[in-house]
């Protein structure tokens, strides 16, 4: 399983290429929630997400001869932009499969980076198949999304910046989709503290592993158009485990709470960001969401909430601000 000590040595492998995020002190969110609320701009990544760094930790403990053969994986946008800056870095060769109806944002994003891009019809999974079937017809290095402790340490080195800035442990409020943030994060998080709490969030339409959860195994979720595109498509067996040991509570929010969350960002701290990454701040502007959570937390410490993306159309985001009044 994941360690600590492998969070470390990821840091200290993508260090040379990523620099840290800020971490920005919400004092609307802290009022509201009763706590000191902190925001970890993973939106001012490089590619715009967290996902770089654990494809970039991945990558660069391929051989010189895997390199060589070329790289493939699936993505909702996202994590196809890191792998992409990776294998750029290392002059590798990229192809990237996408739902069709991917945000034009993060396609664009992706062939910016040199990688081939090949769109997949019918949602995540479909692109998960045909990534698969590439990488084994030509010998390519399949990269995962988040089922890899590689990938998982590279997203646990998120928490371990916020606890360097704060100065000691906090609790932390992660998106979930596949589960590799979140599983990073929490091992480093409980690594570092085990009294640390660590909260899940997913929306109502991208809800895999809710269910998963309640129902103890791996339970397949139907792919439907959601605001939370990065969190979309079922999870795996690994990510499952690290959940039923790390999370501490696991809440659902609706699709009006999440652009509830992209408005919130947008006006009170000017931070642009998309669904998946407004999740969090969703949570807690709902009033019995946040009652939930804050159940969960406990004791008063800082919650690092993290801004997972800013990776959204134009045209999305425009529709979400022209109707800001009628989500108060």
């Amino acid at each position: 399983m994941l360690s600590l000590s492998d969070i470390i040595a990821a840091r200290a492998r993508i260090k040379p290429y990523l620099r840290p995020t800020p971490l920005l002190f919400s004092e609307p969110l802290s009022r509201l929630a009763g706590r000191p609320v902190h925001l970890k701009l993973e939106c001012w990544q490089e590619t715009g997400s967290f996902k770089a760094r654990g494809a970039l930790n991945f990558c660069l403990q391929l051989s010189a001869e895997e390199r060589k053969r070329g790289l493939v994986t699936a993505s909702a946008g996202n994590h196809g932009q890191g792998t992409a800056l990776a294998c750029k870095i290392l002059g590798a060769r990229m192809t990237v499969f996408v739902p069709d109806r991917a945000p034009e944002a993060k396609k664009r994003g992706i062939r910016a980076l040199g990688a081939d891009l090949i769109e997949a019809p019918h949602g995540y999974e479909t692109a998960h198949r045909q990534a698969l079937r590439l990488a084994a017809e030509g010998r390519q290095v399949y990269v995962p999304a988040c089922e890899d402790d590689r990938i998982m340490a590279g997203q646990g080195t998120v928490a371990l910046e916020a606890v360097d800035e704060l100065g000691g442990p906090a609790d932390f409020m992660v998106p979930v989709g596949g589960g590799g943030l979140m599983a990073g994060v929490g091992v480093a998080a409980k690594g570092i503290d085990p009294a640390s709490r660590l909260i899940g969030v997913q929306s109502e339409k991208t809800d895999a592993m809710h269910r998963s959860l309640a129902a103890g195994q791996l339970i397949h979720i139907e792919d439907h158009p959601t605001l939370c595109d990065g969190l979309a498509g079922d999870v795996e067996a690994i990510n499952l485990t690290y959940a039923q040991r790390l999370l501490d509570k696991m809440v659902l929010v609706g699709e009006r709470d999440v652009a509830r969350g992209i408005v919130f960002l947008v006006r009170e701290h000017q931070i642009i960001a998309e669904g998946s990454a407004a999740a969090g701040p969703a949570a807690l502007l709902d009033p019995t969401v946040r009652e939930s959570v804050r159940a969960a937390l406990g004791s008063v410490r800082p919650l690092v909430v993290v801004i997972t993306g800013r990776n959204i159309d134009m045209e999305t985001l425009t529709s979400i601000l022209k109707d800001a009044d009628n989500l108060r």
